[in-house]
């Protein structure tokens, strides 16, 4: 379930510029806190799972990620959230064409009809 939280009251601390990255998959997840200002990492850390998980346990580690590190009481001016699974490819941005999609996808993996 996603929550939307709104922050109406003006806040100018420095972690109005702070940028959190996530990155999820089924063996593992980790996290970057970037300070945007100084150029540098605050927090970081990576969990790797010796076995695939399954959604579920995969949103109950996330969660203790967050909580450990107090991520959730944190403000950030910005949030990247990448899901990597086999339906995932990077492509640069100038050879991109999204007529080209399901063609990106096949070279790493076997892709079904329903996969785009």
């Amino acid at each position: 379930m996603t929550k939307k939280k709104i922050n109406k009251e003006e806040d100018n601390s420095l972690d109005n510029y702070n940028k959190l990255s996530i990155q999820v998959s089924l063996n593992g997840l980790s996290f970057c806190v970037l300070d945007t200002i100084g150029n540098r990492i605050l927090k970081s850390d990576r969990l790797v799972f010796e076995k695939n998980l399954s959604p579920l346990e995969l949103r109950e580690n996330l969660e203790q990620l967050v909580k450990m590190h107090k991520l959730d009481s944190s403000y950030f001016s910005e949030v990247v959230v990448v899901h990597s699974n086999n339906l995932f490819s990077l492509v640069p941005k100038s050879l991109f064409d999204a007529e080209e999609l399901a063609n990106y996808l096949k070279f790493n993996t076997k892709i079904l009809a329903n996969d785009h």
